[in-house]
């Protein structure tokens, strides 16, 4: 009976892989250099953070960098199309440092479906190497531009991410919009508009999660209303069963 439940969740997960379609370009990123202060859930500082963001042709590479102070770090670099929908082309994420449990090197090619994954928790990488079907909708490194790209009335966006759990496994991102907020620009006060991301884990684990107490807590991103939507602020967390953290834009100081 277990064996039949494993299957059926592992033929959902395909099935979910094989319908999923990429996202539909609203408005397009330009080049960008974003500074972004880190904190935890209770307003402490735990370091900073660059977003850049660059095009070659019709090639964009998104590159989010954060240095925490205890001296991890999380790099992860994505090269992507954005029109007339988000595709991403290879996405690299590294984390490293006391602040990750599993710290990990993991590349994606999606056009061969390569994941290559790359242990760091002890002195000698421990790679593997495996090919999967990589959705078209994958938000790996462009999350960003897919919350910035939610079509305007819909109740819900649905998008696929491969987390590292600690091995690779595909998950899907349900993005739906969770009402206003307010904020102020020099004393001046402004709404952003809120939104809520679902993790569903999917098959079998995903029915039980909640039950077990694996189910990862829901994110919240705001984004600036109007016609050029920008991601203000973020609270999520950087890796499953990880604390939700606090991601906001910062001005220079001088």
């Amino acid at each position: 009976m277990y064996k039949t439940l494993r299957y059926a969740g592992l033929f959902l997960l395909l099935a979910l892989a094989t319908a999923a379609e990429p996202v539909r370009v609203h408005h397009p990123q330009g080049e960008l250099h974003a500074f972004l202060l880190v904190h935890d859930d209770t307003g402490k500082l735990l370091g900073t953070a660059d977003e850049v963001n660059v095009g070659v042709g019709r090639v964009w590479r998104s590159r989010l960098t954060i240095r925490f102070l205890d001296g991890s770090v999380d790099d992860e670099t994505a090269t992507y199309t954005q029109a007339p929908t988000l595709r991403l082309l290879t996405d690299r994420h590294v984390q490293r440092g006391p602040y990750f449990p599993n710290p990990n090197d993991v590349s994606l090619d999606i056009a061969s479906g390569t994941v290559i994954y790359r242990d760091l928790s002890h002195g000698t990488p421990d790679v593997s190497t495996e090919h999967m079907d990589l959705p078209a909708d994958l938000g790996n490194g462009i999350m960003p531009m897919v919350l910035q790209n939610l079509p305007r009335g819909a109740d819900e966006l649905k998008v696929h991410y491969l987390v590292n759990a600690p091995k690779p496994r595909l998950v899907a991102i349900a993005i739906q919009p969770d009402g206003a907020a307010d904020y102020h620009v020099g004393g001046t006060a402004r709404q952003a508009a809120q939104l809520r991301l679902h993790v569903d884990i999917g098959g079998v684990e995903g029915m039980l999660a909640p039950l077990v107490g694996k189910q990862p807590p829901d994110m919240t991103a705001w984004l600036s209303a109007g016609d050029a939507p920008t991601l203000l602020r973020l609270r999520i967390f950087l890796y499953l069963g990880g604390p939700l953290l606090r991601m906001e834009l910062a001005s220079p100081q001088w």
